[in-house]
């Protein structure tokens, strides 16, 4: 990988940001402040499209009907490939008890289907990861077009109402995955 020496030292200098208090918590120290700026990061990402969402419509739309497609295209988007880079650590950081940071390194270092897969067999979650990597792979198939005809189904009112019903059955399925690998004691973190 080129820069490699470089990321891994950048990594290392961040994960260990994220650490400055395990000397003294060791047992207990759970990774709130990562896991609070990886949700902030989540949240950024929705703010910025319901942003560039408003820009579309102050513009308006040509006859084509190109400004609800982009937007489509990127909500679209972002409850896939933007929601699984989030989530996938998300719900590894959730589901393992004290990772220390080799644990998180490591997480890392993983693609996000990685994340997924670990947290899916640590958890015994591997039909529920297997379904939601077939939704991304779907996900994949629509998004890897020719750009013209990949926004061309997102002008289509009836494609784009089941293309973003599907996104959101992801979505409801990656939550349930979330909720369900949670440990109790780090749950109500995510929403408190």
């Amino acid at each position: 990988m080129f820069g490699g020496l470089v990321y891994e030292k950048l990594l290392t200098q961040i994960v260990d940001f994220y650490f400055d208090d395990y000397e003294d918590h060791g047992s207990e120290f759970e990774p709130f402040f990562l896991l609070n700026d990886i949700l902030r990061f989540w949240r950024t990402l929705t703010l910025n499209y319901e942003h560039d969402r408003h820009r579309l419509q102050v513009a308006g739309t040509d006859a084509r009907g190109d400004a609800v497609a982009k937007s489509a295209l990127k909500n679209y988007k972002l409850k896939y490939s933007r929601l699984l880079i989030c989530f996938s650590m998300v719900a590894w950081l959730v589901s393992v008890q004290n990772p220390g940071k080799e644990g998180i390194v490591l997480a890392c270092r993983m693609t996000p289907a990685e994340r997924l897969k670990s947290v899916g067999a640590a958890n015994g979650k591997d039909d529920v990861v297997e379904e939601l990597l077939a939704m991304y792979d779907d996900f994949l198939d629509v998004t890897q077009g020719e750009k013209a005809k990949v926004l061309a189904r997102f002008r289509e009112k009836t494609d784009r109402e089941e293309l973003t019903e599907r996104a959101t059955l992801f979505g409801d399925l990656f939550s349930e995955l979330v909720n369900d690998v949670a440990r109790e004691q780090i749950r109500r973190y995510l929403t408190v």
